[in-house]
């Protein structure tokens, strides 16, 4: 990826974070404290500190997909399931915890259903 895609790619993520201000004012006030930074890891993680995209995984997802990532990620943090998970079964804790994390992004932005295409 070029830089010109690296910098198109950060602003859509920026769009997203700013959209998401107006939307989802409580969680968007964690969501701005948190670093944004990419890294080859096929979609999007948290240390509890930032939020890392895979920059292919961002540009090529929709806006509306993003906004999901985001909201998905914070709450990975507010749930500190980064700190929780320590020493459990890394494989069977996240599948957890994202269960408990989608369902709760879906209640937060009022969907019966989503889908984030990973393809």
């Amino acid at each position: 990826m070029t830089i010109d895609q690296l910098r198109q790619t950060a602003f859509k993520i920026l769009g997203s974070k700013t959209s998401l201000v107006s939307s989802v004012p409580f969680f968007s006030r964690l969501l701005l404290k948190l670093d944004i930074g990419f890294d080859d890891c096929e979609t999007a993680y948290t240390d509890m500190e930032s939020i890392v995209f895979d920059p292919a995984f961002a540009s090529r997802i929709s806006d509306d997909e993003l906004s999901f990532v985001l909201l998905h990620e914070v709450l990975h943090c507010v749930l500190n399931h980064c700190i929780r998970g320590k020493g459990l079964n890394h494989l069977v804790y996240n599948i957890a915890c994202d269960i408990v994390v989608n369902s709760m992004v879906l209640e937060i932005l009022g969907l019966r259903s989503f889908t984030v295409d990973k393809s």
